[in-house]
């Protein structure tokens, strides 16, 4: 059994994202660096919104403060899974950020998380961590499910929220994580990080330069093996299980970045599994 993504783009009309410039100036070594880069960028307003980095703002002017005067940005991972094992790996590495607390609904596994990673305070509780004054920025790392509701948490309570992809399950929760954004003057952004590997930005700055000619189609595919198993979050509807949701949204960014977010037209196919869930997909925008 596979999940399999498909998508072509073809713009009714060629048009020069205004993001595109931002995204050239953004060349870092490594992936996650770049995010933090970016969340921490020189853009004006206290509040933002960004869908895989297409609108970067700064956090805000306290935060902004802080970071000048080298105290750095006080890092928590909400959800210690695997992805948020990684994240931390490269945060040690990133100048200006620390990872200082940790949230799980486990306490055990908070304290195992801190431990490995170095960070400060651990909490049984995803609600607590919320509530500590001294954490900036949240990592959001929990199932699909979670995302709208653990960053609208962490958002109400002034936090700046970096949340794994997909940001949301449907575009009800994505508007409700954005009013939230909105209302507490928080930044929001999805941890769409193959918009900030370099090859992907140099490439988005050729295509805004013209060196390569006017684009006129983009052909992208992914796709991976995935034994069947009706309890894994890749195949439970209950887990927002799916092709699209989990490997869908980076042809879908890719071809944002390149021709702009909103389609004219949109089509799209799918096959559904046995457990309900699409397994493989095929789109044409």
């Amino acid at each position: 059994m596979r999940e399999d993504i498909y998508i072509i783009a073809v713009p009714k009309r060629q048009q020069k994202s205004p993001h595109l410039d931002d995204f050239g100036k953004i060349v870092n070594k490594h992936t996650t660096f770049s995010m933090i880069a970016t969340m921490g960028g020189s853009k004006a307003g206290k509040v933002g919104i960004g869908i895989g980095g297409l609108m970067l703002y700064n956090i805000s002017d306290s935060q902004k403060e802080q970071e000048m005067a080298g105290n750095g940005l006080k890092w928590a991972v909400l959800g210690p899974g695997a992805i948020a094992h990684r994240f931390a790996e490269a945060l040690a590495a990133a100048p200006g950020s620390e990872l200082y607390a940790v949230g799980s609904r486990s306490l055990e596994r908070a304290r195992a998380f801190a431990g490995a990673h170095g960070a400060q305070a651990c909490y049984g509780s995803y609600e607590e961590l919320a509530r500590d004054p001294d954490v900036q920025a949240v990592y959001v790392a929990t199932p699909h499910t979670g995302h709208c509701a653990n960053a609208v948490l962490c958002l109400e309570h002034g936090k700046a929220v970096l949340c794994e992809k997909p940001l949301a399950v449907n575009a009800a929760q994505a508007r409700r994580m954005a009013d939230a954004a909105r209302a507490n003057g928080a930044f929001l952004m999805e941890a769409m990080w193959s918009r900030f590997l370099p090859a992907a930005v140099r490439a988005r700055e050729l295509a805004a330069a013209g060196v390569i000619g006017e684009l006129r189609m983009l052909t992208a595919d992914f796709s991976f093996s995935a034994p069947p198993d009706p309890a894994s979050r890749l195949f439970a509807p209950a887990l927002a299980g799916g092709g699209l949701l989990d490997v869908g949204t980076y042809v879908m960014h890719l071809s944002s970045a390149l021709f702009g977010p909103r389609p004219d037209r949109a089509e799209a196919f799918c096959r559904i599994g046995e457990t309900g869930v699409d397994e493989n997909a095929a789109m044409l925008l």
